[in-house]
């Protein structure tokens, strides 16, 4: 995490309704720190809907000057070096990395680093890429591994996870999982666009798996002492929202076939 990447994207600075499926964990009127703060547009929202006192750590500093108006303290810092501990004071409810890890060189020792500011029943939020997702599946059954400006294969991505790494790296750190939930994306509505009827001899092996259609995983985890019953993650969407799945991208291949030159984005 040595270099940052300006991020320019049409929603970047604006909380989507996938990240809300992770903020609505978050109490009012609690001590947040967030790593990895970005240009504050969370922060913002801590700050203003839920009156949160909240400590930001950031490696842009033209993007944490924007978190200043709503933290009570912005670290200018790498989160792959451990002086951001330094700064760092007290314990806190709550712990965020909203799409960090991917972008960290060691990950499980940032981790680590951060749990100790964690209260004893507090909890750490993690939105991490699933990096098993079917269009990369079928991406490499293309011989195709292209890095993009943003999504899955984003350029600044030094790290991978499935949900059985996710689980295992979190279970080193005595920790266990009280919520998620996850973001299910049709193969054709990614950045990828790959298209399941285009794959006709691997297709159905690859969907039936689990986490076939996850995008990203939204977890909330407590200290394996501070919480009574672990929640399983949602490994596969229900039914009908399978076949609906399923319909999605046959549609948009047909769409795609229909109107080629037209760029399109689920």
């Amino acid at each position: 995490m040595g270099d940052y990447k300006d991020y320019r994207g049409e929603n970047f600075g604006i909380i989507n309704k996938d990240q809300r499926k992770m903020l609505r964990w978050i109490k009012p009127n609690t001590r947040i720190l967030e790593l990895g703060a970005a240009t504050g547009y969370m922060t913002k929202y801590f700050k203003n809907d839920l009156n949160c006192s909240i400590t930001c750590v950031e490696l842009n500093p033209e993007m944490a000057k924007n978190t200043i108006e709503f933290s009570e303290k912005t670290i200018v810092a790498n989160l792959d070096e451990d002086l951001w501990c330094e700064q760092v004071e007290g314990e806190f409810d709550y712990i965020i990395l909203a799409d960090v890890l991917e972008h960290l060189r060691q990950p499980e020792h940032t981790l680590t680093k951060a749990i100790e500011f964690l209260k004893s029943e507090g909890e750490l939020l993690l939105s991490i890429p699933n990096i098993s997702h079917s269009a990369v599946i079928f991406s490499l059954y293309d011989g195709d591994f292209t890095y993009r400006d943003w999504g899955l294969l984003d350029d600044t991505h030094i790290h991978f996870f499935t949900w059985k790494t996710v689980d295992k790296m979190l279970s080193n750190l005595n920790m266990k999982l009280v919520e998620c939930d996850v973001k299910f994306k049709a193969p054709a509505c990614t950045e990828f666009k790959k298209f399941m009827i285009k794959h006709p001899l691997i297709a159905l092996f690859v969907i039936i798996r689990k986490d076939a259609f996850t995008y990203e995983f939204f977890t909330s985890w407590k200290r394996n002492e501070a919480c009574v019953a672990a929640k399983k993650m949602i490994r596969r969407p229900k039914f009908f929202l399978f076949i609906k799945l399923i319909l999605e991208d046959i549609s948009y291949f047909f769409y795609s076939l229909m109107f080629p030159n037209k760029k399109f984005r689920k």
